[in-house]
This record gives C-alpha cells, sequence and structure tokens, in this order.
C-alpha cells in the first residue's frame, strides 16, 4: 500500500470541488432540510424555511415535478406517517453539485387540532420528484423534525413564535471510489505473482457538521475480502487500516481526492476487495464508507 505525505495530501486537498465530483457517478443526489419552523393557529398550519441541497455529483434541474410534501409523525422514525400537506417547488432552476436553494417561506405543515400536534410532535420533511431514476439515491430524500408544537396547551389562542427549531447537528463521511484499475504482477526477484489495484478514493462530507481530520481523529482504509461486491456474508480483513496521514477540517458537501492509492491481493483472487473508509469519531451512517474495487 502506498504512503502519501502530509504534504501531499495538503497540496491535494486544496483542489477544488469540481475534481472530486468527476470522480463519482456523475448523477445528483438531493437532500432536504428544514428549520424555522412557526405556526398560524388561524390558518392551522406550521410553516417552515426549506433548504433544497444538491449532495451528489451533477447538475439538478428543477422544474414542475419537484414538490415538497409533509407528514405528521407519533414519533422520531420516518415511515407510517400521516400526510398533511405539499407544494410543489415555485421556481425551475438548475442546481449545481455542492449548492444549497433556500426557500423562505411558502412550505407548511397542515394540522387538525392542537391535540393532533400533541400525539404527533415530529414531522417529516420530504422532496418528491415523480421521476426518482434521475438522482444517485432516492432514499434520503427525507428528513425528520421535532417541530415543537404546541409550547403549552392554549385552545382557540394564536400561541406565537417560538424561538427557532434547526436539524440535529450529525457527522456523516462517504466514500466514492474511481479510476479504478488492476494488473497481475510477478515479482523478478522471487515470481511471486499478486494482483495490484490502483484507485482513486474520494472522501465527501455529506453530514451538515465539520469533520476534524487530524492525529486525534484520523482517517484510514481497511481492505475487506468478500464473496462479492453485493455478498458480504463471511467477510475477512486483508490488513490493518493504515493511516492516510491527513490533516483536515471537512466542511458540509465539501470533499477531497486521494489518487494513485494501491493495494494487493493473491492472484487467485475472484472478487475485487472491498474498501471501508475507517473514522473512529461517531457518524449517522457507516455503511457508505465501504465502496467496492470493481472495474
Amino acid at each position: 500500500m502506498k504512503i502519501i505525505s502530509l504534504f501531499a495530501i495538503a497540496m491535494l486537498i486544496g483542489q477544488n470541488n469540481s475534481k472530486a465530483n468527476a470522480t463519482s457517478d456523475l448523477k445528483p443526489d438531493l437532500i432536504v432540510w428544514a428549520g424555522e419552523f412557526s405556526i398560524n393557529s388561524a390558518e392551522k398550519k406550521i410553516y417552515f424555511k426549506t433548504h433544497v441541497i444538491n449532495i451528489g455529483s451533477a447538475a439538478c434541474t428543477i422544474n414542475g415535478t419537484f414538490a415538497i410534501q409533509t407528514y405528521l409523525s407519533s414519533d422520531a422514525v420516518i415511515g407510517n406517517d400521516i400526510p398533511s400537506g405539499g407544494k410543489v417547488i415555485p421556481s425551475s432552476f438548475t442546481l449545481e453539485p455542492g449548492k444549497v436553494q433556500i426557500f423562505e417561506q411558502g412550505f407548511y405543515i397542515n394540522y387538525q387540532s392542537v391535540e393532533q400536534l400533541n400525539t404527533h410532535p415530529y414531522c417529516v420533511i420530504h422532496i418528491y420528484n415523480s421521476n426518482v431514476s434521475v438522482e444517485a439515491n432516492a432514499a434520503n430524500n427525507k428528513s425528520i423534525y421535532e417541530h415543537g408544537f404546541p409550547r403549552e396547551k392554549r385552545l382557540g389562542k394564536d400561541i406565537g413564535n417560538p424561538p427557532i427549531k434547526t436539524a440535529e447537528s450529525f457527522i456523516d463521511l462517504k466514500l466514492l471510489i474511481s479510476n479504478v484499475t488492476s494488473q497481475l504482477i510477478t515479482e523478478p526477484e522471487t515470481g511471486k505473482q499478486y494482483r495490484e489495484y490502483a484507485y482513486t478514493a474520494t472522501i465527501k462530507n455529506i453530514g451538515n457538521s465539520n469533520v476534524t481530520i487530524d492525529l486525534e481523529k484520523p482517517i484510514r482504509l481497511r481492505y475487506w475480502k468478500t464473496a462479492s461486491c453485493t455478498d458480504t456474508s463471511g467477510m475477512t480483513s486483508l490488513q490493518k487500516p493504515e493511516n492516510l496521514h491527513a490533516a483536515y477540517v471537512l466542511e458540509p458537501q465539501n470533499s477531497f481526492t486521494l489518487p494513485l492509492l494501491r493495494t494487493k491481493q493473491k492472484p487467485d483472487g475472484t472478487s475485487p476487495p472491498l474498501v471501508e473508509l475507517v473514522y473512529d469519531s461517531p457518524e449517522k451512517n457507516k455503511w457508505n464508507n465501504f465502496a467496492c474495487l470493481q472495474n
């Protein structure tokens, strides 16, 4: 495995995000954030500000097929929730990778009574597109929040605008693999053979908090032997995780690229190794830290 120096990393991470985006599957990926909830008891609506973010690797054209759907939920789990309104995004535009479009007003959650808000203290915000194939991942188009209403039970009275409610802060790294090549190599001195894989790794922060990478919170790569890229039963580690010697504060929706990484396995290996990005700090989802060296 090739060790990359701190100096080389420092040079690489200074590159802009367009290079990192070029290494992925070139599809947009939309997520939605909501905040600044305020209630209008006369209309029986909870208004909120909407952020639509493209965390993918290609531009997305927003038009009349996109809408914001809302639901009321009795628990903090997405699913089996009560539909509570929806509205088509009121403008057409192109959202480039890593960019956010903020809608200050116009989106809301309908409710029937204060009692319903008591029994359903959570709301689900869903960016909906009838053509889900346009996105790399449509499963992350929903987010859930505690709307915070009512602050107190005052039937028939406006309970006002409480302080801003914001989404839960979380860290989530994603590993993307590209430019994969493999070749069978014979050592001239010993005649031993092995299959060497070369590839480019892109590490992207798809959470909403800064990610600190340093000596206390390093990132490392581990390689796994599996039955196939889709069958991880009985997976076994090929070697200990290797420190990438990177020092960086990675802001939300930003990424950096590590080219010319290499690993090897026995020449009779029938499936490519699985790469795991190891980051010991808590993450919202560690399953997207895996990628397959399929070429």
